[in-house]
């Protein structure tokens, strides 16, 4: 097994569930308690924010840290910090598997072509996110500006908080059924670790992608591989 580094703390809300799932499936899987080594790094939430995400030089030297203490690979617990993977990705010591480029090999395994993308307003907002999604051949959309704005205080003002309010769900819901009726899109993508706690696939008819749950599932594989 490959031992695994967690850059997390974008929110602590989302590090607990990566690190509780990841030794679930672990767990599971060899019917013991076996798991390999889960090393994280919890950055400060705050001035990561304060900064728009955009701390290469950090997380550099985090996932240095990581290698150092026994990581093979790692991950970061948060779409937003996505920002800064392709401009740092060559120059690290192990490999950071994404979890855009996760979301979007599965988004191809369905055969669908248009996904809606909810997020923080820097994964709504900036191309950074959607750009990734075009590289493979991936059209998508996001709500409008206000939608953006509300659905970004629900994130960090409730779930990164660990609140969840069926007011606020509701709220989401709509802004996915528009992107439907007025976008066409094919599937919807949580393209924030925090918005599974709210949002599921039980809860729409089209596609639901929780980015979560892929990036879990592709770094339980990654460690496994030979």
């Amino acid at each position: 097994m490959k031992n695994i580094g967690i850059l997390g703390g974008l929110s602590p809300e989302s590090t607990i569930v990566y690190y509780e799932k990841l030794t679930k499936l672990f767990y599971n899987h060899f019917k013991d308690f076996t798991s390999p080594e889960i090393i994280i790094h919890s950055f400060n939430f705050q001035d990561t924010i304060n900064q728009n995400y955009l701390i290469p030089d950090k997380i550099r030297n985090a996932i240095t840290f990581l290698h150092f203490a026994g990581a093979d690979f790692v991950i970061a617990a948060c779409n937003s910090i996505h920002k800064v993977h392709d401009n740092i990705v060559q120059k690290i010591p192990i490999p950071w598997i994404s979890i855009v480029d996760t979301v979007a090999k599965e988004i191809k395994c369905k055969k669908l072509h248009k996904v809606g993308v909810l997020g923080t307003s820097f994964v709504m907002k900036e191309k950074f996110y959607r750009h990734k999604l075009w590289q493979w051949e991936l059209e998508s959309v996001v709500p409008s500006f206000e939608e953006q704005d509300v659905i970004n205080q629900i994130i960090y003002n409730e779930l990164c908080r660990g609140i969840v309010k069926d007011s606020s769900r509701q709220i989401i819901l709509k802004c996915i059924n528009s992107l439907v009726v007025n976008s066409g899109i094919e599937g919807i993508v949580l393209g924030c670790t925090e918005l599974p706690s709210i949002i599921n696939q039980d809860l729409l008819d089209i596609p639901v992608f929780d980015t979560t749950q892929l990036h879990i599932k592709r770094a339980f594989e990654f460690s496994l591989e030979e």
